[in-house]
């Protein structure tokens, strides 16, 4: 995928499950807001993935779909188990919906490097954390 936000388009093919639950007013906000949270220089191309995936959990935790990871199901009298722990922790707020899982499956992908720092150096403006 291009390095660059998903559009609403793409959006709705993507996920047609959110088609008949948010208005294309709603999915653009939803867009706009979460695009603004994917720095272009840690993404590269990978972020038109990762943005679809952001904005899904953001849609799905909108319309109160959050559920943890599956942790059970019964096929006789039909029954289902989620994990309902959610902490703070790096990571785990994305385990409530499996747009979220997968945006983090894929955000664990990005490379993440230390930076080294030395006197004497000429200053360079600091940029966002990926």
């Amino acid at each position: 995928m291009a390095n660059r936000c998903a559009t609403l388009t793409e959006f709705r093919d993507q996920f047609p499950e959110f088609n008949s639950t948010l208005t294309d007013p709603q999915v653009e906000l939803i867009l706009e807001c979460t695009c603004s949270m994917l720095n272009p220089a840690c993404w590269g191309g990978k972020r038109s993935c990762g943005h679809l995936y952001l904005a899904a959990h953001f849609a799905a935790t909108q319309l109160g779909e959050e559920a943890g990871a599956l942790t059970g199901k019964t096929i006789g009298r039909i029954s289902e188990s989620f994990a309902a722990s959610f902490s703070p922790e790096s990571g785990n707020v994305w385990q409530t919906t499996k747009y979220g899982r997968l945006y983090w499956a894929l955000y664990r992908t990005l490379l993440k490097a230390p930076i080294a720092a030395r006197r004497n150096l000429p200053f360079v403006r600091p940029r966002f954390p990926c």
